[in-house]
């Protein structure tokens, strides 16, 4: 308890931060009627809106990081975000972003945000672009599910796009999650359980064909070997498990199951 109210304390010595936090509340608790109510909201606070926006969610690897008081952070990433609102929530700073361009702007801010996460031990995670404001409790939700993901998991990378995590998001919002797992495409099934008992790499042969973009020499060249044994080994597979390479409805089945495959081995 004294730690939140030292957070409020906190956000409250800065007026604007407040102000910030007063219109993220209405705008993520879906408190407006209409978009040119929030974007009139959006103008007061200083911000132009613009064709489209997305949330950028940070917060730290372990609490224990955070050493400085939330309003240094919020500081520092209103200076790192141009026409951009930051709110501190707990331990997380959702932004707001409003731009024309969402890759343009990502690569603008790429190199000193990085370092900004790197140096303080904190990972962010984007939303997907959107234009309709009286969505942004979707979008923002996103983000921060994104980021509570990959906080929990170690790799070297500080910034995550939703469109990495989109898959992984809709296998965790289902609820119904044995049905998703019976979807998975029975030849798939029968690689997995063939590789476990004979020690082969079909499944992983399969796998970095489809994530080469079903280009059989840049596979071969990523398997480190011949691209007749490629061709070797999908004949082998065709004969075992009867699987269509030249089917584009059977190639998305193999890969969605594949996916689906390595989350539930998580």
């Amino acid at each position: 308890m004294i730690s939140v109210q030292l957070q409020k304390d906190d956000i409250y010595q800065n007026p604007f931060a407040l102000q910030h936090d007063i219109f993220f509340k209405n705008l993520l608790s879906s408190h407006f009627d209409t978009q040119e109510e929030i974007k009139q909201a959006i103008i007061e606070l200083k911000m132009k809106p613009q064709t489209k926006y997305f949330f950028i969610v940070s917060g730290f690897v372990d609490i224990r990081h955070k050493r400085l008081p939330s309003n240094y952070y919020w500081i520092q990433l209103n200076s790192i975000f141009r026409n951009a609102l930051t709110n501190i929530d707990g331990n997380y700073f959702i932004t707001l972003v409003s731009s024309n361009d969402y890759n343009k702007y990502l690569s603008s801010i790429k190199t000193r945000f990085d370092s900004f996460l790197k140096m303080n031990l904190m990972k962010a995670a984007i939303s997907y672009s959107f234009t309709n404001l009286l969505h942004a409790n979707i979008y923002a939700s996103q983000a921060i599910e994104q980021l509570k993901y990959n906080l929990i998991r170690y790799d070297e990378n500080v910034t995550y796009n939703y469109s990495e995590f989109y898959f992984t998001h809709l296998f965790y919002l289902s609820n119904r999650q044995d049905e998703m797992k019976a979807s998975i495409h029975p030849a798939i099934k029968l690689i997995y359980r063939y590789d476990k008992k004979k020690k082969t790499e079909y499944l992983k042969t399969l796998t970095t064909y489809l994530k080469c973009n079903r280009n059989a020499p840049e596979t071969a060249k990523a398997l480190f070997i011949h691209k007749s044994t490629l061709f070797y080994r999908f004949s082998k597979m065709k004969d075992l498990f009867h699987i269509n390479l030249e089917d584009s409805d059977d190639l998305f089945s193999y890969e969605y199951s594949i996916k689906l495959l390595s989350l539930l081995n998580e």
